[in-house]
This record gives C-alpha cells, structure tokens and sequence, in this order.
C-alpha cells in the first residue's frame, strides 16, 4: 500500500478529508499538524485524531506534529500518545528528547526547515537553532 504525502491538518474537517481520500485511493495517510503550538495542544490534536479516525475507519494513519523548538510542547505531545514529532531547536536537545520518546515508542526529528537552513549557512547540519541561522 503506497502512502499520501504528509497533509497539513488545521481542523477536524482536513483530517476527515485526508482520511476519506486515502480510504477511496486505497492508500496509508500520513498527517502533519505544522505549528503545533499556535494552532492546537496535545489533546486537541489526539482528539482530532480519535474522531477524525471514528469517523473514517480501517484507513492506516501515521501522524506528525511540528513543535518549532519548543521542548515542553514535545514532551506534551510524546505523553499524549503521538507518534512522531518535529522539533527545531538545537541537535543536542533533540537527542535527548528523542531518547525520552523511545519510552513512548515515538521518535523526534528534525524539520526538513532546519535541516535545510542549517546546511545552507553552515554547509552542513549542526548543533545551531533556527532563529540563530536566520539571524547570521
């Protein structure tokens, strides 16, 4: 079974959406839920999941959520059951937290943002934040 790319979900309704279309093309989907902390909370986002999920059954879901470079919003989103996060704040940082999330069976990555900034100023990824980057 082939996957969707990654769909950005801002309510209930996208993730209906997304989850329909995958179930009519016979595909996995896979949800992003970008900028996590000015959009939804952890338990907004696993409630939109479990309705969303309800609603739409027998459809495989993997689920991300991006977390900038707040940890705290990590740790909430590993307790709150999800399964892959995003996080841009320093490598070092994420290491740690992505060893926390292996006790819930989840991982922390990278954003593809970071890691392309990163490159770009520095020529390869390091133990730099974003708003550092940017700043330079």
């Amino acid at each position: 079974m082939q996957p969707n790319a990654d769909v950005p979900i801002y309510s209930l309704d996208d993730a209906i959406a997304a989850l329909r279309a995958a179930k009519v093309e016979g595909r996995w989907c896979g949800l992003q839920f970008p900028s996590c902390s000015s959009v939804f909370r952890s338990g907004v986002v696993c409630q939109i999941i479990r309705q969303a999920r309800s609603l739409v059954p027998d459809v495989a879901v993997d689920w991300l959520v991006q977390c900038s470079d707040e940890a705290g919003l990590v740790l909430a989103m590993l307790r709150a059951g999800v399964p892959r996060v995003q996080f841009d704040g320093p490598d070092a940082l994420r290491h740690s937290l992505n060893d926390i999330a292996q006790q819930y069976s989840a991982v922390v990555e990278p954003s593809s943002l970071s890691r392309v900034l990163q490159t770009a100023v520095f020529g390869r990824t390091g133990d730099k934040p974003v708003d550092e980057l940017v700043q330079r």
